[in-house]
């Protein structure tokens, strides 16, 4: 999936945007990892996901399902909502592994 990600999207394009994990999924689904040690999370934690997502999704085989995580240590607090960006979703580690 990565060499067609890579053989896909011009290299203008991916160069300097990075993800942690690109984990090929059932069928033509592909989910992007981002993993950060703090407990909280900001927006722009996802930015570099979300550009090689957009980039990507032009390139991909129609119907191509591209889900996006940005995984973090567990919060005192849980917060109530995983969003955290448009089409990301914020899952602690524990949370993320249960889901697996």
């Amino acid at each position: 999936m990565l060499e067609e990600l890579h053989a896909r999207v011009p290299e203008y394009e991916v160069e300097g945007l990075e993800v942690d994990f690109l984990v090929p999924g059932p069928g033509a689904s592909v989910s992007l990892i981002e993993c950060k040690a703090a407990r909280t999370v900001r927006p722009s934690d996802a930015a570099s996901m979300q550009r090689l997502t957009a980039a990507a999704k032009e390139n991909l085989r129609k119907g191509t399902a591209v889900e996006m995580f940005l995984v973090h240590q567990p919060r005192k607090v849980e917060a109530s909502t995983q969003a955290v960006a448009p089409g990301v979703r914020s899952l602690s580690w524990p949370d993320f592994l249960r889901e697996l």
